[in-house]
């Protein structure tokens, strides 16, 4: 008879986003100066704080994604890939949802009852932020 052992890992909501973060450091490998890289930074912080202190009234687009989607909670994740604490954004998908972090905060519009995250129609968007150009 075997026998066998299955540790199997799985990310937490641990609580409100933690400001005293080092958010600066997922910035360090980006392909330009650190004046850049501060403002990338600090746009993605603006954008978090923004949809940190209402996540019901905002839906968020992420880069790798042309869709708005919902935001469900916002929090310190501590899942895949980082296994540790991250800043992070509990977010609509198409098979139900995923964690989505600070990082790729695209830009952000005010969730109407019109938009949806998978559907917009005309005159639903109150406030968009655009990204730095």
């Amino acid at each position: 008879m075997k026998f066998r052992t299955v540790i199997e890992r799985e990310g937490e909501l641990l609580g409100p986003v933690d400001w005293a973060y080092n958010f600066r450091q997922h910035f360090d490998g980006y392909c330009c100066s650190d004046e850049k890289r501060d403002e990338f930074c600090n746009r993605a912080m603006e954008l978090l704080r923004k949809v940190e202190a209402s996540p019901d009234a905002y839906c968020v687009q992420i880069s790798h994604s042309d869709n708005f989607r919902e935001v469900y909670a916002v929090g310190m994740y501590d899942g895949w890939p980082y296994w540790r604490p991250v800043p992070a954004l509990l977010c609509r998908s198409v098979l139900g949802s995923e964690w989505q972090f600070f990082y790729d905060l695209l830009r952000i519009e005010a969730r109407t009852l019109q938009s949806t995250a998978t559907e917009r129609t005309e005159g639903s968007v109150k406030e968009v932020v655009d990204p730095p150009k």
